[in-house]
């Protein structure tokens, strides 16, 4: 993450919707922070999408 002139410890709010509330919510964290819940999001997606390739069709047999 680390990128010339980013301080790791800065603290940087962001505005999300958040499902079922039509008010965004203002969340705040260090840039390190954001960078680790991006990284593991995108992990977690990536897991999800070689398990559904590894998952056998109904009635394939095996």
């Amino acid at each position: 993450m680390e990128q010339q002139g980013l301080d790791p410890d800065e603290r940087v709010c962001r505005t999300e919707d958040q499902i079922g509330s039509i008010i965004p919510k203002r969340i705040c964290a260090t840039r390190a922070a954001w960078y680790a819940k991006t990284k593991a999001s995108q992990e977690g997606t990536a897991e999800i999408q070689r398990d559904a390739l590894q998952t056998r069709a109904p009635g394939s047999g095996g």
